[in-house]
């Protein structure tokens, strides 16, 4: 039996949303909120998605981790949404000039802000590079370009747990049931594509509760159960590239986590308490057991 078999019956499956109407919903839940729960607390899950208190923000990782997927996956739209902006200080009465004459040149209109990223030619640079890499890697550009019916970045709307949810996966192979999710990472000294390196940042994201909850809502909207795909692209140079298809005993794993949090918030939402255990009273303090204690046999001897 797959782990899905198990689970109540997703319904009513639809995807007639556009990707912008997808970010601007806040009744759906997302796989980006059950991961907030996990990784940041059940206050910051009601304060940036119930409340609305906490906006999420933007980063250089994100920025180009967004422009990767666009360049390969939406390429018609990549220059009108990524622009190279001039380097000038607007604090300046020449940079505001500067500033204004660009945005003249580009026809950006006031209020137009969240449709155009601007970035530097040396970004520009890195998310070429790092696309050349992905269609130098055999497996991972037949996922990307192959001749078969491929549905790019196509939101999902379903119910799990009478629940209203949201998925919006980057490919989705229909006639192979399969779903193939982009990732950029970066490290300092390992490769951080290879297994054991991937394999922290996947755990430490919750990259593999993302991968069960986008299948969820696959076979919601198909009936079927699909495999799940990661390519993943170091940021460095040369930009190594690696394909990861999940087992089905961590995905397994997710689902048992997802349900955790599921509970978790339902009986939040019925006492209408956010705060987490911690931030109640007075909590006593030890070391952990990784902690060395300092002797003066442990110092180094600079001599």
């Amino acid at each position: 039996m797959s782990d899905l078999d198990s689970l109540q019956a997703p319904c009513n499956a639809a995807s007639d949303w556009s990707v912008e109407e997808y970010f601007a919903d806040k009744e759906h839940l997302s796989s980006s909120a059950i991961n907030s729960m996990i990784r940041k607390g059940s206050r910051y899950y009601y304060e940036r998605y119930i409340a609305g208190s906490i906006k999420e923000q933007d980063s250089t990782a994100f920025a180009i981790g967004r422009a990767l997927h666009c360049y390969l996956l939406e390429p018609q739209h990549f220059k009108s949404r990524f622009v190279v902006a001039p380097i000038c200080d607007k604090r300046t009465k020449e940079g505001k000039k500067a500033w204004s004459d660009f945005k003249a040149s580009i026809g950006w209109e006031e209020g137009s802000d969240a449709k155009v990223t601007f970035m530097t030619d040396e970004q520009i640079d890195l998310i070429e590079s790092m696309a050349k890499s992905i269609m130098y890697h055999e497996y991972a550009s037949s996922l990307l370009t192959a001749d078969v019916e491929r549905i790019k970045e196509t939101p999902i709307r379903y119910e799990y747990r009478r629940r209203k949810c949201k998925a919006l996966p980057d490919i989705v192979l229909p006639n192979s049931d399969l779903i193939v999710d982009l990732k950029t990472t970066t490290g300092l000294d390992a490769s951080p594509v290879a297994p054991t390196e991937f394999r922290r940042t996947m755990e430490r994201f919750g990259y593999h509760r993302q991968a069960q909850w986008y299948r969820m809502a696959y076979q919601a909207k198909y009936g079927r159960v699909p495999n799940f795909a990661f390519v993943v692209v170091d940021t460095k140079e040369p930009h190594d590239v690696a394909v990861y298809i999940l087992r089905d005993s961590l995905l397994d794993i997710a689902r048992k986590e997802i349900d955790e949090v599921l509970d978790d918030i339902e009986s939040r939402e019925a006492i209408q308490v956010w705060v987490p255990e911690y931030s109640k009273g007075a909590i006593e303090l030890g070391s952990s057991k990784y902690y060395v204690p300092y002797r003066k046999d442990n110092r180094i001897n600079d001599e």
